[in-house]
């Protein structure tokens, strides 16, 4: 019933698919569990910090 609160996001470093909580990402990094690289998702990573939906 939840698959819609997770999304799926890739490593930019390693290309390791992540499956992560949608509202978690948005604050924290991920850290990839096979390189161990922090990033964020491309939804979080955006350029406006602002929430004009």
């Amino acid at each position: 019933m939840n698959k819609d609160r997770y999304v799926l996001t890739k490593c930019p470093e390693c290309g390791t698919e992540h499956r992560v909580h949608k509202i978690k990402v948005m604050r924290f990094p991920i850290k990839c569990t096979s390189c161990g690289a922090r990033f964020l998702t491309l939804e979080a990573n955006d350029e406006s910090n602002t929430h004009s939906e």
